[in-house]
């Protein structure tokens, strides 16, 4: 069984329409089943991330074979354009201006898409500009949850979709997530079931 975990209900909402899940009680809310999947919000940054998808899988260790991370992604790349999706190929980290010593890579044969969490929102062009040198997309919880499932010998992948593009901020995500959420979700779930029904995926490599 997979575990999927969003950051936000709005982006999994196409995901929760496809497939029966039921809510689990467990020790947060935000947690639900079917019958080939879990489902987990994590809520927006990387500690919520890490706290909760380490609690499901130390929970759920002998069910759970694999973790998937899938949402909105800021671009680091001017090539890459608003809705874009991409599958990740490795995850990095960037905290108290520093680039964290450990990164994750994904078990998604030929993604080519490197993403770099941030711990804070990126609030400025010049941050942006700072961080893609070491990345093409950002995000908020994928290193994390890359880092819990590299704790519990799990592979992961990470599946995401492009919520502005280089010269632009989106500042309010949550926000964004909700008006944009049925579009995105969808965009997101058809790709995610692509995948699942052909394991191979082929991506054009983004020039640096």
């Amino acid at each position: 069984m997979k575990l999927l975990t969003f950051a936000h209900r709005g982006e999994a909402q196409a995901f929760l329409s496809a497939y029966t899940f039921k809510p689990i009680t467990f020790f947060f809310d935000g947690l639900l089943k079917s019958d080939d999947y879990y489902l987990l919000i994590t809520g927006e940054g990387p500690h919520s991330a890490s706290e909760k998808t380490t609690a499901v899988l130390a929970k759920f260790n002998d069910e759970i074979s694999e973790v998937f991370n899938i949402g909105v992604a800021g671009s680091l790349n001017s090539k890459l354009k608003l809705h874009d999706l991409l599958w990740i190929r490795t995850a990095y980290a960037h905290h108290a201006e520093k680039l964290e010593f450990k990164s994750f890579t994904s078990q998604t044969d030929n993604a080519l898409t490197d993403c770099i969490t941030a711990y804070s929102r990126v609030l400025e062009i010049a941050e942006k500009t700072k961080l893609s040198h070491f990345a093409n997309i950002v995000d908020r919880e994928l290193w994390a949850i890359a880092s819990s499932a590299r704790l519990f010998k799990k592979p992961y992948r990470a599946l995401k979709i492009i919520s502005d593009d280089l010269q632009n901020l989106n500042t309010d995500i949550c926000s964004f997530v909700k008006e944009e959420a049925p579009l995105l979700s969808t965009k997101l779930l058809l790709e995610f079931q692509k995948s699942e029904s052909s394991p191979l995926l082929k991506q054009e490599r983004i020039e640096e």
